[in-house]
């Protein structure tokens, strides 16, 4: 079992249970509606970490929840569809009533989620997004990407690229600290012409989720997979499993980082956390000196901004004292003219 391996949890609707499993090392991911429930910011006081779950790929039919229409509503509309259509006419979709977001670059999709993004890290709740199927490629049956043309399949691999690059520098102004996990792979087939691109994902994130990978025990594909370098610290693969005896063996993968297993959940779609399968390893040394370097950086930055402030604080209050010298100077000579002026 690798040495900092820890597990990490699903609540995307029941948090019963949650609070147990909130200790140092793991990772709860949040519901698309639960996301501020104040559960949550006592699992974070416990050691836990907490991703908000959040998808750019895909918007539901129906956005009368509140944090859907918060985050999908654009100056109150839906947001714009992937231009692209099925064989038939119809509307790309990965799940039954959702379908694809048109998010190429410079897409008023684009231009709404990056800086709605960045409002959801100042509101300082969570540590890291959990981003729903952000990929070089789709995986779902009801997608079937297999059948796109490759030109389709190259404009969607570009727009989830260039949108994680974008969401990774708004974050990056914002508070670098949050993490960015995709719940996707950045690869494509070796002879496809955007394969060089998609692996570029990989540089703009702390890493990816590999959701029931295929074949469920280890395969050499998705091992090697585990083991690639990402462009941001600290690095996160995170499995969930169907079986809690594979997701043991996950967690002996090179470059595994997190394992879930859903065994005890079968068919509740990720409701609620499950066991943990493997024990709590906690924050690794060194990921914990970095984040304190990271608030000292942090910290320096704020005091040196603070005493630009002040020094324009002070030049302001001097500018204005001699400004109200001045004011009453001339309300003398004004006084006087009037004294002078009078019969």
């Amino acid at each position: 079992m690798n040495e900092w391996i820890n597990p990490w949890f699903l609540a995307y609707s029941n948090l019963t249970g949650m609070l147990d499993v909130a200790k140092p090392g793991a990772i709860i991911v949040t519901g698309r509606g639960n996301r501020y429930d104040p559960a949550f910011q006592e699992a974070r006081k416990r050691g836990a970490k907490v991703y908000t779950y959040w998808n750019v790929a895909n918007v539901p039919e129906n956005l009368s929840h509140p944090e859907d229409a918060a985050q999908y509503l654009i100056d109150g509309k839906p947001p714009p569809r992937w231009p692209f259509k099925t064989p038939d006419g119809k509307d790309r979709s990965q799940w039954p009533g959702t379908y694809l977001l048109d998010l190429r670059p410079g897409s008023a999709w684009l231009k709404h989620i990056v800086p709605t993004t960045g409002n959801v890290v100042d509101k300082n709740k969570f540590d890291g997004f959990f981003l729903d199927t952000l990929g070089a490629r789709t995986w779902a049956k009801l997608a079937d990407w297999g059948s796109w043309p490759v030109e389709e399949q190259s404009a969607w691999c570009a727009g989830c690229v260039n949108i994680l690059r974008e969401i990774k520098e708004e974050v990056n102004r914002r508070n670098p600290r949050i993490e960015l996990v995709c719940n996707n792979l950045w690869d494509l087939p070796k002879d496809h012409p955007s394969d060089a691109l998609a692996q570029t994902g990989d540089t703009h994130c702390n890493g990816v989720c590999m959701e029931n990978p295929v074949g469920d025990v280890p395969g050499d594909y998705h091992k090697n997979y585990a083991g690639r370098p990402f462009g941001r610290t600290p690095r996160r693969v995170l499995i969930i499993d169907r079986t809690d005896a594979d997701t043991i063996l996950w967690a002996s993968v090179q470059g595994v980082t997190h394992v879930c297993s859903v065994e005890k959940a079968a068919g509740e779609t990720y409701a609620r956390v499950t066991p943990p399968v493997v024990p709590y390893s906690g924050w690794p040394p060194s990921e914990v000196e970095q984040e304190n370097a990271q608030l000292r950086e942090r910290v320096a930055e704020l005091t040196a901004q603070n005493a630009v402030l002040n020094d324009a604080l002070e030049k302001s209050e001097a500018e204005n004292a001699t400004l109200l010298v001045d004011n009453n100077e001339l309300k003398a000579s004004l006084t006087e003219i009037h004294k002078l002026s009078s019969p």
